[in-house]
């Protein structure tokens, strides 16, 4: 069993800054940058055992990871993209043989916190080019407005990998040969890792954007040599 605890003090962490166009050459590179502070903190708990022929890992990790600029949400502090409140990890490996073993693992996250708007402004210079129905509002054609940065969060990420290796020693003792099978997200889990805006379209009053998540790298199977 193991217990272990972080804190770390962020000073001079830089951020773009908002509003600024980061391809306009007429504005230096450092007027594009703006200084704030962080802060990261947690605690994390670990077990690890052994049944036999098993072992099991586990380790559940609480932590929170904060920004805070003059120019970004009003001075506020925000929870920064990488906060993920709760992170829970089991891994079970079994080997009955020297040449064969199998392995689990088990993984939850809380969601990633990103920012979203809370209002939309069509942007009348380029004269509301909107590509029709369904499909995704590219940010060239409105101009967004957050109240709040990073208030909003996807849903939480988990998964299960599982994979078997079969080793053998070859050359007398010299070389050893190993093949890998096995499965990213076996239960093939639609983890959430961006959302866009879409147009839905529509005049009769009911709303006309709506979040649309976009979820890859789902039930990949594997296989390897490796010597």
């Amino acid at each position: 069993v193991n217990v272990e605890g972080y804190h770390k003090d962020i000073r001079n962490t830089t951020t773009y800054d908002v509003g600024k166009n980061l391809f306009d050459n007429y504005i230096k590179w450092d007027d594009k940058i703006i200084q704030g502070r962080g802060e990261s903190y947690g605690v994390e708990a670990s077990v690890r055992t052994q049944l036999g022929r098993f072992n099991i890992t586990s380790a559940y990790t609480w932590s929170k990871t904060w920004r805070q600029f003059a120019a970004v949400n009003d001075g506020a502090r925000f929870p920064y993209r990488y906060d993920r409140r709760h992170n829970f990890r089991i891994a079970a490996l079994y080997q009955p043989s020297r040449n064969f073993d199998l392995t689990l693992n088990w993984l939850y996250m809380s969601g990633e916190a990103i920012t979203m708007p809370d209002q939309i402004y069509p942007d009348l210079d380029n004269n509301l080019i909107i590509n029709g129905a369904n499909t995704t509002i590219n940010s060239s054609n409105y101009t967004y407005s957050s109240t709040k940065w990073n208030d909003y969060r996807l849903p939480p990420i988990h998964r299960l990998d599982a994979g078997m290796n079969f080793t053998k020693m070859l050359r007398r003792g010299k070389m050893e040969r190993t093949w890998s099978l096995g499965v990213f997200n076996a239960y093939a889990r639609r983890n959430v890792m961006f959302v866009d805006i879409s147009y839905t379209g529509g005049l009769s009053g009911e709303e006309q954007f709506k979040l649309k998540g976009t979820s890859v790298l789902q039930f990949i199977p594997y296989v390897s040599y490796r010597l």
